[in-house]
Parts: structure tokens; sequence; C-alpha cells
């Protein structure tokens, strides 16, 4: 994870933004809420004029 600098492990809950970068929900989640409204990695702005913040959820898992 970009924020946390922690590896994904197996059934880490991520969240997967409209630009197909992936955090760990809690980090994205509190980095959208109180730091900035977009991708830590790239700068895509992530939330609508709303405010309304878009994202899909995933788990971690090895195959």
């Amino acid at each position: 994870c970009y924020i946390c600098l922690s590896d994904y492990e197996e059934g880490d809950k991520l969240r997967v933004l409209p630009c197909n970068h992936e955090y760990h929900v809690s980090c994205i989640d509190k980095w959208l809420k109180e730091v900035n409204r977009v991708c830590p990695l790239c700068r895509h702005d992530v939330c609508g004029a709303g405010g309304e913040c878009s994202g899909t959820n995933a788990d971690v898992s090895t195959q």
C-alpha cells in the first residue's frame, strides 16, 4: 500500500480507485476524507463535484 507502505496480505480489504490504483480500504478512506480528494500516486481526482468519492472494493487472495 503506497499510503502505509505495508505489503498486501491475504484477506486484506482493498479499494480500487477509478485510476486503477489500489490501497487498503482504511488507508485510502482516511486519505480521501482527511487529506485529499485525489489518488496519492497519480493525483487523479476521485471525487465528483458533489463530493462523492468513487472506488470499488476487492479482497487480496493468492491464486
